[in-house]
């Protein structure tokens, strides 16, 4: 048995210093896992961040991957604009791990957050274009 899901993480959200969620289509993503069960699960989180300043501008910001309310994994992208125009560089997040449906059954939510670390002369933007989050499981 697998099960696979795709969510499209929604493009344009400004960045602030604060962590916040990245929306997606659909607005949630969600392993179900069936009691007395085991999923070996793959879950990948990718888009973009940039930059909008036609100066000189230096973005850094930082992703998490949550999976069932706990950071998997973190990463930070940065992007500098020396003279040349908004510039954007992409980011990846990626696990396997084994999630357990106990003697009830579990559903885990799936998500990222992000915030930036340095925004000087410039606002940093999470997903210039729509990214993605994607998982499949295995029994």
């Amino acid at each position: 048995m697998y099960s696979f899901a795709n969510a499209v993480l929604t493009n344009g959200q400004t960045l602030t210093a604060n962590y916040a969620r990245l929306p997606t289509s659909p607005a949630t993503v969600t392993i179900d896992v069936p009691a007395n069960t085991t999923l070996t699960t793959m879950i990948s989180a990718e888009g973009d961040m940039a930059i909008n300043a036609n100066g000189q501008a230096i973005g850094v910001a930082e992703f998490r991957l949550f999976v069932g309310g706990n950071v998997v994994r973190t990463v930070r992208a940065s992007a500098s604009n020396p003279a040349f125009g908004p510039s954007s560089n992409g980011w990846h997040l990626s696990t396997v791990m084994a999630l357990d449906g106990g003697v009830a059954g579990v559903s885990y939510e799936v998500h990222v957050e992000g915030h930036f670390w340095v925004a000087s002369g410039t606002t940093v933007i999470a997903n210039l274009y729509p990214g993605v989050i994607t998982y499949v499981a295995f029994r």
